[in-house]
């Protein structure tokens, strides 16, 4: 493993991950920079805020094909070298909470995670997705499905057995999501963020007030 695929592998990882979904979408729609709207965030739970649920199913899956195909290129580039791999998928979502292309004004990197995952393995990313669903339903907060999965995709590529190398770097991705989640983690704590199903149940009452 050379130091120029290193930086190569890298490279192609962050540049995939920095392509701005919710930035363009909100140009697209509005013309307005979604980050100065709803929580402020560059990704799919502020598109669902502000433009509403559907596009934030839009924004959450090319968010996840960012990570997918940061992965699969570098795989395909260099089949036998999981690490680089995982290299891909690390800086891919650096690169989508840092975007180059956006001032690294960016998103909290929970569906690149994913995507990343599925890249890895479809049955993982599969498990991961259920770990958000399940986790966020029992507690009523998504942000808290999202950093379980986190961790358990971590957790996960120690299990499946991959390279120390491969595990440090699931794990730095884990613990920056998990840091661009710390503001969803303070609400919490002090009782101010509002629970997913009930902000889910206004959206919906909302969109029947609008119907004619």
């Amino acid at each position: 493993m050379s130091v120029f695929n290193v930086i190569l592998v890298a490279a192609i990882g962050y540049a995939l991950g920095s392509f701005p979904t919710a930035y363009l979408l909100g140009r697209r729609l509005q013309g307005i920079d979604i980050r100065e709207h709803g929580s402020g965030n560059m990704g799919a739970a502020n598109t669902s805020i502000v433009f509403g649920v559907p596009y934030g199913l839009v924004v959450a899956t090319v968010d996840a094909f960012k990570g997918l195909l940061s992965v699969l290129v570098v795989q395909w580039l260099f089949p036998d070298l999981t690490t680089l791999a995982y290299l891909a998928g690390t800086t891919a979502v650096i690169g989508h909470c840092y975007p180059v292309y956006a001032g690294f004004r960016g998103g909290k990197g929970s569906a690149t995670i994913v995507g990343f995952g599925l890249a890895i393995s479809v049955p993982l990313g599969l498990a991961m997705i259920a770990a958000v669903l399940v986790i966020g339903f029992i507690t009523n907060y998504v942000a808290l499905g999202s950093i379980a999965m986190f961790f358990f995709f971590g957790i996960m590529t120690f299990v499946r057995g991959e390279p120390t190398a491969a595990v440090v770097l699931a794990f730095i991705a884990a613990v920056l999501c998990t840091y661009r989640h710390w503001i969803n983690i303070e609400r919490i704590l002090r009782g101010e963020e509002i629970p997913d199903r009930t902000a889910l149940m206004d959206w919906i009452r909302e969109r029947k007030t609008q119907k004619p």
